[in-house]
């Protein structure tokens, strides 16, 4: 289908916001609706990962794919078929061990995100290339923070069931879009093509290992955090489904902000190692502080400090690992960040809600603190062995 350039882009933008629209209207009530339908907070550990799990071990695996047929447009609209499929099954099948099965399918539908980007961007050709990745980052920031918010309040005055119809909605909104994108590889035709050697030469970079390990470490606090079971802290202080689904538009709102002034001003002013100590300083401290809260408003309040941290972090940590390699092979360098960051989000609820069968929530979340604790410290020392690097090449 031939649509002109502008309506692609605009279609694309929009299909973007419903993309992650789809996949987090139902994150606020997610946690305590598996546990309302009868599983552990051990099993509920697991629905959660699940979302990381599968984008760990399938994004780039399909990176691969698409370059070898070089076809982004099926893996687009794939995307879009997962979210209303998982949407779909949420609302007509309660048990743990499906419950698990479609949020998997919800994570699929997510991982080929490096083709969102990548599509997007092309067919912003000729504009700043860097106007149009912070474009995107805000749309799926848009998509996020008003699913999560709709959500909450779909799930407080009309029903938690009607979250997943919404979401299956939204992604059949977003598959009809798609079909006014055209396939973007006929736009690119003298892009290189991924190969092997470059996996294997970027996979070698030592900023590129050293910044998504670092990831891993953001995502087991956020995952098992702020959209994970901070929710089930609100509801044992007796906060409702709107209340909750507050709670995680608040805590990603900051993102919208937070993300450029990580790159922009506190690169500059502090740069990337204290600026790194200050995301995990913030989120650190409110992992400790979560527990213990026993008011809704002061527990609301300290989401989204916590999601300025998360805002500050995610941001930094792509730009640290990625920014520095070459153009040609950053995309590759991006699909690679993600696939590791996603062993965070898988483990980290999993571990989490071990934790909390096995001792208690708030034995949980202090983990999630030390983790926080224990990333400021990996910082410092990679920070302080760098340091001699460059005195040393100085001296020779």
């Amino acid at each position: 289908m031939v649509s002109s350039k502008r309506f692609q882009r605009k279609a694309m933008a929009a299909a973007i916001v419903l993309l992650w629209f789809s996949n987090y209207v139902y994150v606020p009530i997610l946690s305590t609706y598996a546990v309302s339908r009868g599983a552990s907070l051990s099993m509920v550990g697991m629905i959660l990962g699940s979302y990381g799990f599968i984008q760990m071990v399938s994004r780039i695996p399909i990176g691969i794919l698409s370059d070898s047929l070089r076809n982004r447009r099926i893996f687009l609209q794939l995307g879009m078929v997962a979210s209303i499929i998982s949407g779909l099954g949420f609302y007509f099948f309660t048990s743990p061990g499906l419950l698990l099965l479609f949020r998997l399918l919800a994570g699929l539908a997510v991982s080929n995100w490096a083709i969102y980007i990548t599509t997007y961007t092309i067919l912003c050709k000729g504009d700043n290339n860097s106007k149009a990745i912070g474009t995107v980052n805000s749309l799926n920031s848009i998509g996020h923070v008003g699913g999560v918010f709709l959500g909450g309040v779909i799930a407080q005055y009309i029903n938690v069931e009607t979250t997943f119809l919404i979401s299956a909605l939204a992604g059949f909104l977003g598959f009809i879009l798609l079909q006014f994108v055209d396939e973007t590889y006929e736009h690119d035709e003298n892009k290189k093509k991924v190969s092997l050697n470059d996996f294997v030469t970027v996979f070698r970079d030592s900023e590129l290992i050293f910044y998504s390990s670092m990831a891993i470490l953001f995502q087991i606090i956020v995952a098992s955090s702020l959209t994970g079971f901070v929710p089930n802290l609100l509801s044992d202080i007796g906060a409702n489904d709107f209340q909750k689904g507050l709670g995680t538009t608040l805590a990603s709102l900051p993102t919208i902000f937070a993300a450029p002034l990580a790159v922009g001003f506190f690169s500059k002013k502090f740069g990337s190692k204290w600026s790194g100590i200050i995301g995990f300083s913030i989120l650190s401290a409110s992992m400790f502080i979560f527990p213990y809260i026993k008011n809704i408003s002061v527990m609301l309040g300290l989401e989204f400090i916590a999601g300025f941290g998360k805002g500050l972090l995610s941001a930094l940590l792509m730009a640290c690992a990625t920014s520095h390699l070459p153009a040609e092979t950053r995309s590759t360098a991006l699909s690679i960040y993600q696939a590791v960051y996603s062993i965070g989000m898988s483990v980290g609820p999993a571990i989490t809600g071990k934790i909390s069968n096995m001792f208690s929530l708030r034995t949980a979340f202090v983990f999630l603190g030390f983790t926080g604790v224990i990333s400021i410290l990996i910082l410092l020392i990679h920070g302080f062995f760098n340091k001699r690097k460059a005195d040393r090449k100085l001296s020779t």
